[in-house]
């Protein structure tokens, strides 16, 4: 257990965990295929849009697991407030340039956002990639192992696992 977990109870550290993972780091490698497509084909609004994407999406991810808020913040504040948290110094740095760099540093964007999802992965570890047809076998047993953590820590799905029909349990369910 790492010090940023030292009184944490498991089923915040399984929420959080769970929400970095499948909610925020498992669309990662898609973005960066994004940033990929979008600099190849010299398309800088796009670009500055996928990247600032992916600032929000790796601080979010990495203030989830170090942190552990529960509940998340409102989207409109969420990258504010989980940059400001991020204890990895060069990431802080990086995704602040993602996420309030100047449009006419797009150039330099690709390569911060690679570098933050980079540094993103590592400290999420091995999380789920939904691209290729044998990474999706791949996903599925990893959601599998998932769900079985969460039902043992009685969260029972909360209000992030779709029901049998694929919708989202009403609030209070």
């Amino acid at each position: 257990m790492s010090p940023s977990t030292a009184g944490v109870d498991a089923r915040r550290y399984t929420w959080c965990w769970s929400q970095a993972v499948w909610s925020f780091g498992a669309v990662l490698p898609m973005l960066a295929e994004d940033v990929d497509g979008a600099e190849a084909d010299e398309q800088p609004g796009l670009l500055e849009y996928v990247c600032r994407l992916v600032g929000e999406y790796c601080a979010v991810a990495v203030h989830l697991v170090t942190a552990h808020p529960r509940p998340l913040p409102p989207t409109a504040v969420r990258a504010v407030t989980a940059v400001a948290s991020v204890p990895d110094a060069r990431l802080r740095e990086v995704l602040t340039d993602l996420l309030y760099g100047t449009p006419a540093e797009t150039d330099q964007l690709a390569p911060l956002a690679r570098e933050a999802v980079r540094r993103t992965q590592d400290i999420l570890g091995p999380v789920p990639v939904l691209i290729g047809e044998h990474d999706r076998v791949r996903a599925l047993a990893q959601a599998r192992d998932w769900v079985r953590l969460i039902e043992l820590v009685g969260e029972g799905g909360g209000d992030y696992l779709p029901d049998v029909e694929g919708r989202r349990p009403a609030s209070g369910a």
